[in-house]
């Protein structure tokens, strides 16, 4: 096959890009295990050839922790995961 062809069946030549949307399993208030959780997903995508990944916004705290996100342990635990 030449460069050429190659090239031509190279989504990436004719500005496609493979994306990926992940939606992990998520546990409020525990930044380790929904980053470990995003991380999966994110190792997954890149074996089925996505070079970009969204994923939920507060995918790492989770979003019903209301008053916890003012405390310094779980604002501390997702810099951590981070």
């Amino acid at each position: 096959m030449s460069t050429m062809s190659r090239n031509f069946f190279n989504l990436y030549s004719h500005d496609f890009a493979r994306v990926a949307v992940g939606v992990p399993a998520c546990k409020v208030a525990d930044p380790a295990f929904n980053a470990a959780q995003i991380i999966e997903l994110a190792k997954q995508a890149a074996a089925r050839g996505a070079v970009l990944v969204a994923f939920p916004e507060l995918g790492i705290s989770a979003y019903t922790c209301d008053d916890l996100f003012h405390q310094r342990a779980l604002l501390d635990a997702c810099e951590d995961a981070l």
